[in-house]
């Protein structure tokens, strides 16, 4: 039964990792796409037009000029920003494997406002699932602590868990050590001290386990639903200014001819 449930439990996270994957892909590649196109546009099509537009005389607009501008700072830097751009992101990965260095990167996922509620659910939906399979397989609590610290991604909430496991084996309880730690939303708190107080935690946290999945799975498609008419908008918008650039010199360009 224990390993039925543990299996199931591994199942569905994958499960979710790939759907979560697969509903970024496409995205994604919109994303690639339209960059390379643009970078495209301004490479190797804007810089000819803009010169028949200068060869007539015409005065060009504040837009056009302004895609001059970064059309030839692409030509001439762009090999070296990809460059650049690559060097930062293999030194970052590298710093990364540090463990200090990631413990530092985990602790500003985990408060920053635009990161700390996706990152705190996924931390809580991990131990509290983790812990809810072993406490109903009737670990001792102070070993389920311990084991399911070990699964929580993040190093800094890992860092807390631990923290409050140390304070639970000195004898404080559960629900009161996991409240200091501050690291835990207060849903899931309040039901592990309800589980506590009835004696049925393990019950309780699994409870708690399914609820917290929820609403990460609830997150997670709402964040999926507004990356692709996000993307949309954004190479919508950059297209846009695109066209109305290379139109407003022809339409100034007419009026010299009248």
């Amino acid at each position: 039964q224990v390993m039925e449930h543990l299996s199931g439990f591994v199942e569905t996270r994958a499960k979710n990792r790939q759907t979560v994957q697969l509903a970024l892909l496409y995205p994604a590649i919109l994303a690639v796409v339209s960059l390379a196109v643009i970078v495209a546009l301004l490479t190797f099509v804007v810089p000819d037009i803009v010169r028949v537009f200068t060869s007539r005389g015409a005065e060009l607009p504040f837009l056009t000029r302004s895609l001059i501008t970064v059309s030839d700072f692409i030509n001439a830097w762009g090999i070296a920003m990809l460059g650049v751009l690559a060097v930062v992101i293999l030194g970052g990965a590298s710093l990364l494997r540090q463990p200090a260095m990631r413990l530092r990167w985990h602790r500003f996922l985990s408060r920053s406002v635009l990161t700390r509620g996706f990152s705190l659910k996924t931390n809580s939906v991990q131990f509290a699932g983790t812990l809810a399979t072993l406490t109903v397989s009737r670990v001792p609590l102070v070993d389920a602590l311990t084991a399911a610290t070990q699964t929580v991604p993040n190093l800094h909430v890992r860092e807390k868990v631990a923290q409050a496991t140390a304070r639970v084996r000195e004898g404080t309880a559960l629900s009161r050590a996991l409240d200091d730690a501050k690291v835990f939303p207060p849903m899931l708190i309040a039901m592990i001290a309800s589980g506590e107080a009835g004696g049925v935690l393990g019950t309780t946290l699994t409870r708690a386990a399914d609820d917290q999945e929820r609403d990460l799975n609830a997150l997670v498609a709402a964040l999926v639903a507004l990356v692709e008419p996000a993307v949309l908008l954004i190479m919508g918008g950059i297209v846009m200014l695109l066209v109305l650039s290379i139109l407003l010199p022809i339409v100034n360009l007419n009026n010299l001819v009248n």
